[in-house]
């Protein structure tokens, strides 16, 4: 390192004086800087050998003199720490206390922001007790907010309707269908239903039991036949217990899903091969469950079969528990294929049909004698429906055959009748129209409910072969009907693509959207959308008329799984809080092989 020559140096060597030259090594020492912090000896630097040590240089609460003023612990260093007085002894001081000092004081932490130093009970992180007008955890934002999401749940700006829920509050977006008023608007937002969704993203499941259950293959919104004596549900799995059947009845809330095994009501049909669960209904004027066992020989005939067993059902029962049984007599008539209900002046009927189709009009009375309907000269097929729905004269039944080929191969056929004066054969009904070569005209049938406003119902009827099996339906109004051929209906929808058949709809349609109108809810089991032949169902918002198809649907519902055939069956409830719908997708591996799930969705506002 270069010497710092002093002046006295300097002199001495121009005056040719020089010292010794111990005193010279003493002097140049002096007059260096050894560890480079830009003091000498000479000029202060106590510790040269140590950078941080020199005149001027901060002080910490080490045992070092860094300054060189010859004190090595100073209690006003830059570098001491603060302490606050803490008088109650919980650790935490008041701010305006804190002092500074290189050691411990007595009555003093380093921790401040106590609210009130004279409670030990008080100070940052206790626990708050809400509401009590203390501020234990000296925190005054979460007096009135114990969920912490900015929104008082008591006091005067008050507006948390659940303050245990820090995703609840006035700006939170609002859930549908999860049962919680998510914004506090005094609603908990029943789902309206828009836009598309998939199969795998409806959080209510219900899953079949086991293999080839195929579960689902009927569902239906029945009346007040359960343990609660409110409206249930009712799933279908006619293949259970190879092929012996079971209905479940869902007396619950089904919204949460689950498996069907843990039905409220389980009812299990005959030994054997009886299909038990093909079809049923539940009588609105008398607490009545109606199923139908199409393959049953309970009679000996495999002639079919009808149930009725009287409400409130309750637990596990049997096909033997029934209150009305009747029969099938015509070998392999498949009686129960499909039911309906409805009233004339007198009596609750029950209709059931047989192949031909033959209805019989059946009394939960059993001294009132069935009232049959035959079928007509023509009568075709395997693929019929029935319904009844309400009419300006009353009750009136519409009967279909999907196979009927009056008008060409498989052109299907429907009939109709008035409940209260039915005719002796199908012949003679009150309407006949005929579909049309292949279309399998009448293969499902629906009420439409009040869909234009007159205050009665018209017919829906689907054809899922129409059009290289795109399929169709179309909405009848038997009153006023004045058309040549089923094309003259006032509304039709259509199928997207080849192969979807869209055909299915509910017995009855409801206002999904709670907004006054019916609405239009139809099934297309085979279409492929999200996943091939996975099916879809649609709705379309009313008031409607005219021509439609999947494309103009305000809501677009898909099944996610192969050949899972969504949509198979369909279903609709009126609850208290907002209508549901059910969608069957018996096909489905949910629990095993075709083990088969059921759907259940709300509609409601907000679509």
């Amino acid at each position: 390192m270069r010497p710092m020559w002093g002046p006295a140096v300097i002199t001495s060597i121009l005056s040719g004086c020089l010292v010794d030259l111990d005193t010279y090594e003493r002097r140049k020492a002096a007059l260096t800087d050894d560890d480079g912090d830009g003091y000498s000896e000479d000029m202060g630097d106590c510790d040269d050998n140590n950078p941080d040590a020199h005149p001027n240089a901060d002080e910490n609460c080490e045992d070092v003199d860094l300054d060189c003023d010859g004190v090595p612990i100073e209690d006003d260093s830059p570098g001491a720490p603060v302490w606050f007085l803490d008088s109650d002894g919980d650790g935490y001081g008041v701010d305006q206390t804190g002092f500074s000092s290189c050691t411990a004081r007595d009555g003093a932490v380093e921790v401040a922001g106590d609210c009130d130093d004279g409670d030990a009970s008080i100070y940052p992180g206790a626990a708050e007790t809400w509401y009590d007008g203390i501020d234990q955890d000296c925190d005054p934002d979460t007096e009135h907010d114990a969920d912490g999401d900015g929104y008082d749940g008591d006091g005067p700006n008050a507006s948390d309707c659940d303050d245990q829920a820090a995703d609840t509050h006035p700006d939170a977006e609002e859930v549908c269908g999860d049962g919680i008023d998510n914004d506090c608007s005094g609603d908990a937002g029943a789902c309206g239903l828009g836009g598309t969704l998939v199969s795998e993203d409806i959080a209510a499941e219900w899953r079949g039991e086991s293999n080839d259950d195929r579960a689902g293959s009927v569902v239906k919104g029945i009346s007040a036949v359960g343990m609660s004596g409110e409206p249930a549900w009712a799933v279908g799995a006619s293949s259970s217990g190879d092929r012996r059947g079971m209905v479940y009845v869902l007396d619950t809330d089904v919204m949460d899903g689950g498996l069907l095994a843990a039905a409220d009501v389980r009812l299990l049909g005959p030994e054997g091969d009886s299909q038990f669960g093909s079809a049923f209904a539940a009588h609105p004027d008398g607490d009545w469950l109606v199923v139908g066992a199409e393959a049953s020989d309970v009679g000996d005939t495999s002639g079919g079969a009808v149930f009725l067993f009287e409400g409130p059902l309750s637990s596990v029962r049997t096909a033997a528990d029934n209150d009305v049984l009747v029969v099938g007599m015509d070998r392999s008539g498949y009686l129960g294929q499909a039911i309906a209900v409805g009233s004339t002046t007198t009596e609750p009927l029950v209709i059931a049909l047989a192949n031909g189709p033959t209805t019989y009009a059946i009394a939960p009375d059993t001294s009132v004698d069935p009232v049959i309907v035959t079928a007509p000269a023509d009568g075709e097929g395997l693929r019929n429906d029935v319904v009844v729905c309400s009419g300006a004269g009353g009750d009136f039944v519409a009967v279909s055959s999907g196979s009927n080929e009056s008008a060409g191969y498989m052109s299907g056929q429907i009939w109709v009748y008035q409940l209260d004066d039915p005719p002796d054969t199908l012949d003679d009904a009150d309407l006949i129209i005929p579909g049309s070569a292949a279309i399998e005209f009448g293969m499902h049938l629906g009420c439409s409910g009040d869909m234009n406003g007159d205050g009665r119902e018209e017919v829906l009827v689907g054809a899922p072969g129409y059009d290289s099996a795109r399929g169709a339906v179309v909405v009848i109004d038997p009153e006023s009907w004045t058309g040549e051929t089923w094309l003259d209906a006032e509304l039709r929808v259509e199928g997207a693509d080849d192969g979807d058949n869209l055909s299915n709809m509910p017995d009855r349609q409801l206002d999904l959207d709670t907004n006054g109108s019916v609405d239009l809810l139809l099934t297309a089991s085979t279409a492929t959308g999200a996943s091939y032949k996975g099916g879809a169902a649609y709705v379309w918002y009313g008031p409607l008329s005219g021509t439609h198809s999947p494309a103009s649907a305000d809501a677009s519902l898909l099944g996610s799984e192969d050949n899972g055939h969504f949509g198979q069956a369909v279903g609709q409830r009126t609850t208290t809080d907002a209508p549901e719908v059910g969608l069957g997708a018996s096909f489905l591996d949910s629990n095993g092989e075709d083990s088969g799930s059921v759907f259940f969705l709300s509609g409601g506002p907000g679509h």
